[in-house]
């Protein structure tokens, strides 16, 4: 028998072909931007495993936009509005729709 071998570069391709829209909000008169919730790098769950808001958003948004971001001193209320936002365009919770 012939083993199959799983294509994890294909199934990444055809995942980003069809999630590939980024997040992308308005924050302080700019246009912020972040991948959606399955393409973060792995990092990301044990960062915010740990309560590191500030790290995971530099994995989210990137390093520079992400630290521009903290830079605009967001509310701990306007960070967890913004998960939330970010969770339900990513498919990951229920909207409550």
């Amino acid at each position: 028998m012939t083993a199959t071998v799983f294509d994890l570069d294909a199934a990444n391709a055809a995942r980003r072909e069809v999630e590939g829209a980024r997040f992308t909000f308005t924050w302080q008169g700019r246009d912020w931007s972040c991948a959606p919730a399955k393409e973060w790098p792995i990092a990301t769950a044990g960062v915010l495993a740990k309560g590191d808001l500030p790290g995971a958003l530099l994995l989210i948004m990137g390093e520079d936009e992400g630290q521009a971001f903290l830079d605009t001193k967001p509310s701990m209320g306007d960070v967890e509005a913004l998960m939330d936002a970010l969770a339900a365009f990513s498919g990951v919770v229920d909207s409550g729709e």
